[in-house]
């Protein structure tokens, strides 16, 4: 874990470097729309931004993904219903829960519930002409997932701490770059000795995004992942992924369509994915 938190570290100085370089310019002062990720925080796809919805507004969202797990599953779908909730305008709650569906090697067909997850981020720095946006974020991972179906992956508790950072730049008159970076520590069952899912591990996700329309709804991004020192195999594995997509999002509605591209360390595979995120605010 010891090299794995030494690479974090160097990595996320480089991003954040690369960020603040990006920040010298101009900064744009129009609203963006913003839009949850897969786990019913204010993100892109896998990642958080340290943007927050404003105060007393509230998102539901839903999320399918297919993939396969090499070894284990050849086709394995994954479901999430997610609930984003403003608590004030720098404080935001995320609850999601999971379910999957699963065809194993012989051809035997499988459901179950996977954990549940709860985050709180807290945007303790504004963007503007001078500094990045930053937040930091603390979440728990609950053992509700079916554990003789290999749908879970913790036996007590589980604990992500994040930080991330945003920089967007004005483009024209109108329009906005931004780049964007987090990196995770997850840490499952410290206080249970007798745990056979007890480890730590690290996570990077860096993000670039730009809308394609004029009037700032419709917008590409593209994201890189990566999870390391991950020991203990799961559905979540040692991995590198890009996942290039597409967003449509207003005040009170957002559909986002990706194709990760996952290349599996553990096995030395690689597979295209496919996912789909929709979300309703009220």
């Amino acid at each position: 874990m010891r090299a794995a938190g030494k690479y974090l570290f160097l990595l996320g100085l480089l991003v954040t470097s690369s960020v603040s370089a990006m920040n010298s310019g101009r900064y744009h002062a129009f609203e963006v729309t913003r839009a949850p990720n897969m786990d019913g925080m204010t993100g892109l796809l896998n990642m958080n931004l340290p943007h927050t919805m404003g105060a007393g507004l509230t998102a539901i969202g839903a999320v399918s993904q297919s993939q396969s797990l090499p070894g284990v599953y050849d086709d394995l779908t994954e479901a999430v219903a997610a609930l984003r909730v403003g608590l004030s305008d720098n404080l935001e709650l995320g609850l999601k829960t999971k379910s999957f569906s699963a065809k194993d090697l012989t051809g035997k067909t499988q459901s179950g519930l996977g954990d549940s997850e709860a985050m709180l981020k807290w945007r303790f720095r504004e963007e503007n002409e001078h500094l990045l946006a930053m937040a930091l974020g603390l979440g728990a991972i609950l053992p509700t997932g079916d554990e003789n179906k290999g749908f879970r992956e913790v036996e007590n508790l589980g604990i992500k701490f994040s930080v991330s950072a945003a920089g967007e730049n004005a483009v024209f008159d109108d329009s906005y770059i931004g780049l964007y970076f987090e990196a995770q520590a997850v840490a499952i069952d410290q206080m249970t000795s007798s745990s056979p899912y007890k480890e730590m591990y690290g996570e990077v996700n860096i993000g670039l995004a730009f809308p394609i329309s004029d009037d700032n709804n419709l917008v590409f991004f593209t994201e890189y992942n990566q999870v390391v020192s991950k020991d203990i195999p799961t559905v979540e594995r040692n991995h590198t992924t890009i996942s290039p997509g597409l967003r449509y999002a207003t005040d009170y509605f957002s559909l986002t369509v990706a194709a990760p591209m996952v290349d599996d360390k553990d096995t030395g595979t690689s597979q295209q994915q496919l996912v789909g995120l929709l979300s309703l605010g009220f």
